[in-house]
């Protein structure tokens, strides 16, 4: 897609802690700008997980854009945490039985 539009762009592929390679890749290369693309975290997984995208907000110079993906779906904001729930309460009453 950018380059039908004719837009310049890199793409690296680094090992290591997500937020440092961002970070140290756009200090390397004297990048003008960081684009990023949001997770689609539940507010309860970005409560106990500080998100990449903060992260490299906090730590660079760099201009940071962040273009916001999805919301997240009704099986993700509700389905998952109440079969999270649910399963700990079983596994509460089992323990408690035994």
């Amino acid at each position: 897609m950018l380059d039908s539009a004719g837009i310049a762009y890199t793409v690296h592929c680094e090992v290591g802690d997500r937020v440092d390679c961002i970070v140290e890749t756009a200090r390397r290369l004297q990048c003008d700008a960081i684009v990023m693309g949001t997770a689609r975290k539940s507010s309860l997984v970005r409560l106990v997980e500080n998100s990449v995208t903060n992260q490299v907000l906090e730590r660079t110079s760099v201009p940071v854009e962040v273009i916001a993906g999805e919301a997240a779906s009704r099986l993700e904001r509700v389905g998952i945490p109440a079969g999270v729930g649910t399963g700990a309460g079983l596994l509460a009453l089992w323990m408690a039985a035994n």
